[in-house]
């Protein structure tokens, strides 16, 4: 019973540490996007980026591409499920490298909170 307990525990707390990260992401972004129609000038630096994904059910494919079309600045262009690749366009990405490897780190967080805890 203190097996399913732990996992019970460590499944919860990825999934809160999850919706927190997310939240915040999600703020920050529409903060920077307000920022860029506020000022004068321009900071945009749009990309395209393909991400080849960790991703093996069509519900955490979904969600990942659900969820950086809701943050502002990021849009999922095309989902193709074989093998799981996203298309991604992103508004300030000037350095393609970082803004792939925050788009990485939101997989992560999301495939902790979805998957049950041993299956990582």
């Amino acid at each position: 019973m203190t097996d399913l307990l732990r996992r019970t525990a460590v499944r919860t707390w990825r999934i809160v540490y999850f919706l927190v990260f997310f939240t915040f992401r999600f703020v920050e972004s529409n903060f920077v996007v307000a920022w860029e129609i506020i000022t004068p000038g321009s900071q945009l630096s749009p990309a395209i980026v393909e991400l080849p994904l960790r991703c093996r059910t069509r519900a955490e494919m979904a969600a990942m591409a659900n969820l950086l079309s809701l943050t502002p600045g990021t849009l999922t262009l095309e989902l193709d499920t074989s093998p799981p690749t996203l298309w991604v366009h992103g508004t300030h990405a000037r350095d393609v490298s970082r803004f792939r490897a925050q788009l990485r780190h939101l997989e992560t967080r999301l495939l902790d909170a979805m998957r049950p805890v041993d299956a990582r």
